[in-house]
C-alpha cells in the first residue's frame, strides 16, 4: 500500500523552517540565544565595527554563587533562576543588543555601536534590577546578585592579532570581557569592572 505524503502550503514550510531555525540559535532552556550564535554575531558585529568604524562593546555577565544556590536548593530551582536573570538581561537592553547564553550561569551581551562607557552604564542598570528581584519558585526564594565585566574593541590591542581574521578579535573581546567579569568577582562581587 503506497503511503501518502502530506502537501505543505508555501506558509506551513516558511513557519516550520522559522521553528527549527529558532530552536538552533537559541538556548532551550532560556530563550536567549545560545553559543553557538554567538560565536557566528560577535564575528559579523566585529567585522561592521571595523568596517563602518563604529564602536562595539560586550558584556559578559555571572550569577554570583550560582553553584552554592543549585547546591542548596537543587537544579530546578537553579533553572528557574536561569530562566529569570536571562529575563532580566533581555529587558534591561536594548531592541538591538544581543543576549547569548555563553555556558552554565554566565551570559555575554553583543552591543552594537555602544561605546564603553554607554555599555558600562548598561551593566549597571541591569546589576541593580538584578539586585532588586526575588528568583526562584514556590519551593525557594533567593536574592541574587552578579557581576559583570565590561569591554569594547577599542581596547584591543591590535598588534597581537591577525588584522584581517574576525575571529582572533572576537576571540580577544571575549577574553578582555571575561578578565574584567573575573576582576569584579575578585574585587567582591556584585559590581561592574570595565577597562
Amino acid at each position: 500500500m503506497k503511503e501518502l505524503k502530506r502537501v505543505h502550503t508555501l506558509d506551513e514550510l516558511i513557519a516550520e523552517n522559522k521553528r527549527l531555525r529558532r530552536m538552533l540559535l537559541t538556548d532551550e532552556l532560556t530563550g536567549v540565544y545560545n553559543f553557538r550564535h554567538l560565536v557566528k554575531q560577535i564575528d559579523i558585529e566585529v567585522e561592521e565595527s571595523k568596517r563602518s568604524n563604529a564602536p562595539l562593546s560586550v558584556i559578559m555577565a555571572d550569577i554570583d554563587h550560582f553553584k552554592k544556590t543549585n547546591d542548596d536548593h537543587g537544579h530546578v530551582v537553579g533553572n528557574t533562576i536561569l530562566k529569570q536573570f536571562s529575563n532580566v538581561l533581555s529587558k534591561s537592553v536594548r531592541s538591538h543588543d544581543i543576549v547569548c547564553r555563553f555556558g552554565g550561569e554566565e551570559f555575554v551581551i553583543i552591543l552594537p555601536n555602544t561605546a564603553m562607557n554607554v555599555a558600562s552604564e548598561i551593566a549597571e542598570r541591569t546589576r541593580l534590577a538584578v539586585e532588586k528581584g526575588i528568583y526562584g519558585n514556590y519551593k525557594a526564594s533567593v536574592i541574587m546578585t552578579c557581576s559583570f565585566g565590561v569591554t569594547d574593541l577599542q581596547s584591543i590591542d591590535e598588534d597581537t592579532l591577525i588584522r584581517d581574521n574576525p575571529s582572533d578579535y572576537s576571540s580577544k573581546l571575549l577574553q578582555k570581557a571575561d578578565h574584567n567579569l573575573y576582576q569584579a568577582k575578585a574585587a567582591g562581587r556584585n559590581q561592574v569592572f570595565s577597562d
